[in-house]
């Protein structure tokens, strides 16, 4: 894998897939968020997008085996905040993120809340853009939060 020239990065790692590299960029993530002024808040919803992009590359992409690499480059520019993951494993099939849900459940009964289906939702909800792209060598995701760095939605 390779990372496309673009606005110098200002966070840029090669992890392996293990839940450990996860809570290693999360916590870095949230060192160069803090850096450029992001709210607590902000901090919170942007860092809850990154982890679980990334435990969907673990779980989903690489089905949850050790030995893969995955990139996380984080960069500001003129678009606002720029989240990139790029991993090698199956791709999210085609259509996957299009008419995306929330998985139905009836809030008087807790018991019936789901455990899955709620990820990709909160990605579209929170960021400005989700592009997800299948390339020859490398599936690409792209998360891009434009507006309320400093305060939440």
């Amino acid at each position: 894998m390779h990372t496309e020239p673009h606005t110098p990065a200002q966070l840029h790692l090669n992890l392996p897939s293990q839940p450990g590299s996860v809570r290693r960029a999360a916590d870095l993530l949230r060192k160069l968020l803090s850096a450029g002024g992001c709210s607590p808040e902000v901090m919170g919803e942007i860092e809850l997008c990154a982890v679980e992009a990334m435990n969907n590359i673990l779980e989903h992409a690489y089905g949850s085996c050790l030995g893969h690499a995955f990139e996380v480059t984080v960069w500001f520019d003129e678009r606002g905040l720029v989240i990139e993951l790029r991993d090698e494993g199956a791709s999210i099939p085609p259509g996957k993120l299009e008419g995306l849900k929330l998985p139905e459940f009836q809030p008087d009964q807790l018991e019936s809340l789901p455990e899955g289906g709620w990820g990709l939702c909160i990605l579209r909800e929170l960021m400005d853009e989700v592009i997800y792209e299948t390339r020859p060598d490398c599936n690409v995701m792209r998360m891009v939060r434009r507006n309320g760095l400093t305060s939440s939605r």
